[in-house]
């Protein structure tokens, strides 16, 4: 009878993050994938436009980070869970309202676009996670 054997979770972890450590190449792929992210985000967002109020801040405000290895490193330890090589993100302070929409302005509202401007639900982080859950990539 075979013997059963466990692994956790973190134990896979660490084999991820010690691959990416050993192997160049693999660095590169993780690299390539973050451009991928970031350069499909911006794709899906010009591509589902003209969009209300587009001055071009919200593509300024879509920025991409990778780790060093230094970093990943603590990052492995500090972690409960998930891997985290890098991150592609909007510091816009509007980009909630870009991603979920925005409802009817109350009557008095101060909102920064006048009164009576909701915003539709446009989705492009969602729809980048989509693609690239699908394999789809702009390069």
């Amino acid at each position: 009878m075979a013997k059963k054997v466990v692994v956790s979770y973190r134990e896979v972890e660490n084999a991820i993050f010690d691959g990416i450590n050993k192997n160049r190449e693999l660095r590169r792929v993780v690299a390539r994938f973050i451009d991928d992210v970031h350069d499909t985000w911006i794709t899906i967002w010009e591509a589902s436009g003209p969009h209300p109020y587009e001055t071009g801040d919200y593509v300024a405000s879509i920025k991409k980070r990778k780790l060093p290895m230094r970093s990943r490193i603590w990052m492995k330890r500090a972690l409960a869970r998930g891997a985290l090589v890098g991150a592609v993100y909007s510091d816009s302070p509007v980009a909630h309202f870009i991603e979920y929409g925005t409802d009817v302005d109350y009557p008095e509202s101060k909102s920064p676009w006048g009164p009576n401007t909701p915003t539709p639900e446009f989705s492009p982080m969602r729809r980048t996670q989509d693609a690239m859950r699908r394999g789809l990539r702009v390069r």
